[in-house]
């Protein structure tokens, strides 16, 4: 099963796998892209502007659907929780 890093943009993404020397497995992803497949993990980069409504409804209805595994945020102290709460809450 694949993993994705997904970011503002895909060069975004792929400079992050670079970064992290992740492998083969690890396919870059842009916020909002259609996605076709099924994934093991994801990496969430967190978006340059903050997270945004548009950011919100793509992950519950494009991404949430077809994760298998587990989200990892990065930077690790960027909670997605948190960060859903407040853009619900505005």
């Amino acid at each position: 099963m694949i993993n994705i890093v997904v970011a503002d943009t895909i060069v975004h993404a792929q400079a992050m796998i670079n970064w992290l020397m992740l492998d083969e497995s690890h396919v870059p992803v842009a916020y909002n892209s259609r996605l076709p497949n099924f994934y093991k993990e994801v990496i969430l980069i967190r978006p340059s502007k903050g997270l945004t409504e548009d950011h919100l409804i793509w992950l519950l209805d494009e991404l949430s659907p077809r994760v298998a595994g587990q989200y990892r945020p990065m930077p690790e102290e960027w909670s997605l929780e948190a960060a859903l709460e407040d853009l619900r809450a505005a």
